[in-house]
């Protein structure tokens, strides 16, 4: 499959980018910075799909992290990104009885998608 638009790594980029340049984002820096970095967790997963799992791209992103440990050979992987997706998609979803999501926890969860991404770099070789 031929994928077009922004990479993972260059989402996660700009998910960086607004940790740093809070001011361009205003105040919802901290939400677009939840939103790019599930994207780029979702990306990088539909991404991984080859062989007899390429199919998998088509189906909701919750069934995709449901299979992603019989896919990948380290279940804790698998398993840390699954919880990485489901705190991202918290935070993504402003209400108006939870604070924004912190600033420590959004370099937690980039630095999570930033080891997923060379996992799958490095088993993609």
């Amino acid at each position: 499959m031929t994928w077009s638009g922004p990479s993972p790594a260059d989402l996660l980029a700009a998910a960086r980018k607004a940790l740093t340049d809070k001011g361009g984002w205003g105040p919802a820096w901290a939400r677009a910075a939840a939103l790019l970095a599930r994207q780029a967790l979702e990306d990088a997963v539909r991404r991984s799909w080859n062989g007899l799992a390429a199919g998998l791209v088509d189906f909701p992103m919750t069934t995709q992290l449901i299979c992603l440990p019989y896919y990948l050979s380290d279940e804790e992987m698998a398993r840390r990104t699954r919880q990485c997706w489901n705190e991202l998609s918290t935070a993504c979803h402003a209400h108006p009885y939870e604070l924004e999501p912190a600033l420590p926890e959004l370099q937690g969860w980039i630095a999570e998608i930033e080891t997923l991404l060379r996992y799958l770099a490095e088993a993609s070789t």
